[in-house]
């Protein structure tokens, strides 16, 4: 299952949102975006010095 191994990775951060406002101001490297009907989930890495 891949969104399973996406999921237990560590240091990744899944944001499920409505609006694009949330992830614009975060440092994400965005792995992938996927929409379910009027929600965007995202699975990204926290970009952590």
């Amino acid at each position: 299952n891949d969104l399973k191994k996406i999921i237990n990775k560590k240091n990744i951060l899944v944001i499920h949102t409505n609006s694009e406002n949330n992830i614009e101001n975060k440092e994400l490297d965005v792995i992938e975006e996927r929409i379910y009907g009027v929600s965007k989930i995202y699975f990204a890495k926290l970009n952590l010095p």
